[in-house]
This record gives C-alpha cells, sequence and structure tokens, in this order.
C-alpha cells in the first residue's frame, strides 16, 4: 500500500509539472496570436484617369490598424514580417479596359486586366505574398485607362496579415 502511495504522488508530482510545461507553451503560442492585427481597407481612388505606370492612391481609409496604408502616396508598408494577402476591386466604365499590377517589393505578385463589354462594372483580384518589415505593396495601372466611382462603385485596395513570423 505505501508503494502504491508513493508511486501516486510521484505521478501526481509529475503531472503537476507536465501542466506548468504545457501551460507556459500554450503561452508561448498564444501571445503572438493575440497582439495586434494588420489590416487596412482603403476606397475611393484620387484619380479616375490613370496614366500608365501610375500608383493608384486610395484616399479614404476606412480601416487601418498598425498604419500601414499612407493614402497620400497610396503604398502600403508592412509592419511586421509575414504572409499577407491583397485583395483590389476596380470599377471599369464598360467598353473600357484596366489593366493593373499589384506590386509588392518591386516584384509583380498579381496582374491581370478588367473589361465589361456591355456594363459598368466592377472587379476584384487577390495577391498574397511574403513580405519582411518596411517592404511595400501598391497597384500599378499598366496603360492608360479609366475608372467609375460613385455610391455603388467602390474602388478599394485592402490588406492583411495572414501570418506574422518572427524575426
Amino acid at each position: 500500500m505505501g508503494n502504491i502511495k508513493t508511486e501516486f504522488n510521484e505521478m501526481k508530482e509529475k503531472n503537476a509539472a507536465d501542466m506548468t510545461q504545457y501551460a507556459e507553451e500554450v503561452e508561448k503560442i498564444r501571445e503572438p496570436a493575440i497582439s495586434s492585427s494588420v489590416i487596412f481597407r482603403a476606397k475611393d481612388v484620387k484619380d479616375i484617369t490613370p496614366s500608365s505606370g501610375d500608383i493608384l492612391v486610395f484616399k479614404t481609409t476606412r480601416l487601418n490598424e498598425e498604419n500601414g496604408y499612407d493614402n497620400s502616396s497610396g503604398t502600403f508598408t508592412a509592419p511586421v514580417s509575414g504572409t499577407y494577402l491583397f485583395t483590389i476591386q476596380l470599377c471599369v466604365p464598360s467598353r473600357t479596359t484596366l489593366g493593373y499590377d499589384i506590386v509588392a517589393g518591386n516584384k509583380e505578385i498579381q496582374q491581370g486586366y478588367f473589361y465589361d463589354k456591355n456594363n459598368d462594372s466592377c472587379h476584384t483580384a487577390n495577391g498574397i505574398t511574403i513580405l519582411r518589415a518596411g517592404e511595400q505593396v501598391w497597384i500599378k495601372v499598366l496603360y492608360s485607362s479609366k475608372l467609375q466611382q460613385g455610391l455603388n462603385l467602390w474602388n478599394s485596395f485592402s490588406g492583411v496579415l495572414i501570418q506574422r513570423f518572427t524575426e
């Protein structure tokens, strides 16, 4: 009986030590997960008749956690390293083509064009990339074009940090 009691107390102490260790490990994982998020959303392009090579500047910032988006230059600067997802919505008049690049750190991460023969319409595109803190992302126009903008036609640029990297 004495051996069983001793073994039980040893197991109890080991379990308590294991639980403390597991709690410490969970805390290490939890803290980065609940730290402030990096997310922005901006709308309303400053110039609805952009020229080839122009960076689209979205003048109305609706959300800007960590202050990564600059609505005077149209660029997002990553405050932390990680994997980011960016989304654009651009609205073009009927029979108008708009070519775009989502550019990250001087590399295209998504390229395409939007066109609708019969209607004014809005189109979306996404790009995902890995950024180091301080790298920038912007939307570049590939050739001169025209955008529509109004009550129900929102040109927008948004981004969110999916996973933070520790450096």
